[in-house]
C-alpha cells in the first residue's frame, strides 16, 4: 500500500488570536466614533483584512459597507481597496467569477488613480485565480507581465517569480520552476526579506521532493530551519523539522523520519498549533500501523 505524507507549502501563518482580537475590539470602537467620511471608510477596509483568518463572513460584510460609503463620498483610493478586500472574499468562498469581477473594479479604478502597485497587485491575485481554475497559461502570462514591466529588484518582483515558480510547479514543468524560486530567492537575499527567503527556500524543497532528489529537498529544508533558528521564527524552525520528516518518510527511513516527526509534534504542541499537531499525529499513525503497533496508532 502507498502512504502519503502532506508536506506544508506555506510558512509563517501562525498568528496570535488573541492578539487580532484586541486589534478589532480597539478598531470597533473607533469606528463608533467616526461618522460617514472617509476615515470610517479606512476602518472599515482594515477592519475587513483583520477578519482574513478569522471569520472570512465578516470579511465580506465589513467589504460591502466600506464599498458602499466610499463610492457614496467618491473616495476611490477607499474605494480600490475595499474592491481589493471583495475579491479576497470572494477567492476564499470558492466565488471565482465574483472575485474576477472584484479586482476587474479594483484594476479600473487603479488606473484611474495612476496607481502602479495596484496593477501588480491584482495581476497576482488574478493570476493566482486562474491557476486555481487550472489555466496555468493565462497565470504564468500575468507573472511575466509583471516581472517583465517592472524594472525594479523588489518585493513585488520577488513575488511574482515565486508565483510564477509556484504555476510552473502546478504544471510539472520543474526545471522553469526552480529556475523562477532561484530568481526570487536574489532577491528576497538582496532585499534582506527572510520570510521571502523562507518561502523560496521552502518550495525549492518541494519541487526536490517532487522529483524525488532527496538530498537537495533536505538540504533546503535545512537551510530554512538555519534561518529561522538565526532570527527566532519558532513556527518555521518547526515546520523545517515536519517536512525533513515528509523526505524520510518518503525514502521509507521510517527511523529518521519518526525522529523529526517527533521533534515536530512538540514543537506544534508548544506554540499551539491544532493543524500541525494533526499533521504529525497522521503522519506517526501511519509508520504505528505499518508496524502493527496499534495501541499507539
Amino acid at each position: 500500500m502507498k502512504y502519503f505524507f502532506t508536506v506544508f507549502l506555506l510558512l509563517g501563518l501562525f498568528f496570535n488570536i488573541h492578539a487580532q482580537n484586541a486589534k478589532i475590539d480597539s478598531l470597533q470602537r473607533e469606528l463608533e466614533k467616526t461618522g460617514e467620511d472617509t476615515m470610517r471608510v479606512n476602518i472599515l477596509n482594515i477592519l475587513s483584512k483583520s477578519y482574513y483568518s478569522i471569520d472570512i463572513e465578516q470579511m465580506g460584510e465589513y467589504s460591502r459597507k466600506s464599498i458602499e460609503l466610499a463610492s457614496k463620498l467618491n473616495f476611490n483610493k477607499g474605494l480600490m481597496q475595499a474592491y481589493n478586500s471583495m475579491g479576497i472574499y470572494y477567492d476564499l468562498k470558492g466565488e471565482i467569477d465574483n472575485a474576477f469581477e472584484s479586482y476587474e473594479k479594483e484594476l479600473n479604478i487603479g488606473f484611474l488613480l495612476g496607481d502602479i502597485q495596484s496593477k501588480y497587485r491584482v495581476r497576482q491575485n488574478m493570476a493566482a485565480l486562474y491557476n486555481k481554475k487550472g489555466n496555468y497559461e493565462k497565470a504564468i502570462e500575468l507573472y511575466t507581465l509583471n516581472i517583465k514591466e517592472n524594472n525594479t529588484e523588489n518585493l513585488t518582483k520577488a513575488n511574482s517569480y515565486l508565483n510564477l515558480g509556484n504555476s510552473f510547479s502546478l504544471k510539472a514543468d520543474y526545471e522553469l520552476s526552480v529556475s523562477n524560486y532561484f530568481e526570487a530567492l536574489k532577491i528576497y537575499e538582496k532585499l534582506n526579506h527572510l520570510k521571502g527567503q523562507i518561502q523560496a527556500l521552502n518550495n525549492l524543497g518541494i519541487v526536490h521532493l517532487k522529483i524525488k532528489n532527496y538530498a537537495k529537498a533536505i538540504d533546503y529544508y535545512s537551510k530554512v530551519g538555519d534561518i529561522a533558528k538565526k532570527n527566532g521564527f519558532v513556527l518555521d524552525i518547526v515546520v523545517s523539522k515536519y517536512n525533513i520528516g515528509t523526505v524520510y518518510a518518503q525514502k521509507e527511513e521510517q527511523k529518521n523520519a519518526k525522529t523529526f516527526f517527533v521533534d515536530a509534534l512538540q514543537g506544534f504542541q508548544k506554540v499551539n498549533d491544532l493543524m500541525g499537531q494533526g499533521l504529525c499525529y497522521s503522519s506517526l499513525s501511519i509508520f504505528y500501523r505499518k508496524e502493527k503497533n496499534y495501541r499507539d496508532c
